[in-house]
């Protein structure tokens, strides 16, 4: 991996405060649609704002649509749907209710983000999501789902280029975390939704071709792992019962994740990009519990175990569902290759939190009072459980054309260019 990224500065990034299209957007649009009808934008320059939405709809569609089946080839996958926890989340738990629910709202996150925002990712700055986005071509990450506007119109609107679901701390089951966050199901309700509007909106064909070629960006399953070693904890349980338990949440996990796959290749979705588990017992919360400042091994064990059911379910998976063409990235080896030779890659803190309070600063969140590392680039960890946004940048890197050890059997780069 390269020792020193480019961080680039993004010139745009989704804004609740974005301004409506004018009609002069329209006029752009919709020469550049062959024809698609922006009426309704010339009825909003005096009017609302969910109105003048309705316009953009089939423009932006529409032109999704022509560039699927005039042009038939392109430079980047005409969507990106995200569904995973706080590694992906780009805000979408700023916009649940719950004292419980965590957010990312507050300084200082986003210290190293334009203008210095906390947008609700648990990052510095940007996190995977928005640098995988970048890396298929996209000049934004999808906007957080809970951030629309309730309107049909407004929604179908935005998913021309995708949509993020993801929520900080969801886990593959409902049970995990209940209560403070949307889990995996109710976030493939939320794209279900998102496609029946669409659908409303253009027609079904429209809406499948879109999404024939359009990439699905899985991460989830850590926050699963962390609540059950937690329960475990304080469980008087046998060696024999502890693997007992284990091979039973592994059980339920994998047949969740299936369950999810098959609905979203039933929905229309086609191409996936899959993350594995990285090493979750080597955070910074689980060290610091540590007197030498160790990773927790079962964890990581489990953690494997995990990756190699999830790289076998797939391949099952693969000829059963027609057309299903997928990626899984390797957490848990880069990170491992990262801990074991971590100035390779520029780091010179693998063990320790660059924002937060106490030991290895992992003993507290990250708060407008913590403590605040200089050399941020050189963590790999932001608070006590998430990476930095230097270390985002690298595993996207990884993931989308790295080293091929990183990804199997094509990597995302291959994914997002396949026809």
């Amino acid at each position: 991996m390269p020792s020193k990224p480019s961080l680039d500065r993004w010139p745009l990034i989704y804004s609740q405060s974005s301004p409506v299209p004018h009609v002069a957007t329209c006029s752009i649009l919709q020469k550049a649609a062959s024809g698609c009808t922006c009426s309704a934008l010339h009825h909003t320059t005096m009017g609302s704002k969910s109105s003048a939405m309705e316009g953009l709809v089939l423009c932006l569609v529409a032109i999704s649509v022509q560039v699927l089946v005039v042009a038939g080839v392109h430079r980047r996958p005409p969507a990106l749907y995200v569904f995973g926890d706080s590694i992906l989340d780009v805000g979408n738990n700023n916009y649940l209710p719950g004292e419980d629910v965590p957010r990312a709202n507050r300084p200082y996150y986003g210290i190293d983000f334009p203008g210095m925002i906390p947008t609700g990712r648990f990052s510095n700055g940007y996190n995977t999501a928005d640098y995988l986005a970048k890396s298929m071509g996209f000049v934004v990450s999808p906007p957080p789902h809970l951030s629309l506007p309730p309107t049909t119109s407004s929604l179908v609107a935005l998913t021309a280029g995708g949509v993020s679901y993801a929520s900080a701390s969801a886990g593959i089951l409902d049970s995990t975390n209940a209560g403070k966050c949307a889990p995996l199901s109710r976030l493939v309700e939320y794209f279900n939704a998102t496609r029946a509007k669409m659908v409303a909106a253009v027609g079904s064909g429209a809406v499948d071709a879109l999404l024939l070629k359009s990439i699905f960006l899985l991460g989830v399953g850590s926050n699963d792992l962390f609540v059950f070693a937690a329960a475990q904890q304080s469980r008087n349980r046998t060696p024999a019962e502890r693997q007992s338990d284990a091979a039973a949440l592994l059980a339920d996990l994998l047949s969740n994740y299936s369950a999810t796959i098959t609905d979203l290749h039933a929905m229309g979705a086609r191409k996936f990009a899959i993350t594995n588990l990285g090493l979750l017992g080597c955070v910074p919360a689980l060290r610091a519990l540590d007197p030498a400042g160790a990773c927790v091994d079962g964890l990581n064990q489990l953690a494997a175990g995990f990756n190699d059911a999830l790289r076998s379910l797939l391949a099952g998976l693969a000829p059963r569902l027609p057309g299903l063409v997928y990626s899984l990235a390797d957490s848990f080896s880069l990170t491992r290759d990262t801990f074991a030779d971590p100035q390779a890659s520029g780091y010179t803190d693998i063990a320790g939190a660059c924002c937060g309070s106490g030991r290895l600063l992992a003993e507290g969140d990250c708060l407008p009072n913590s403590t605040v590392c200089s050399s941020r680039d050189q963590h790999v960890f932001w608070d006590r459980y998430h990476p930095s946004q230097r270390a985002s940048l690298l595993t996207a890197q990884a993931f989308y054309d790295g080293p091929a050890q990183y990804t199997t059997p094509i990597n995302f780069m291959q994914l997002a260019q396949s026809s």
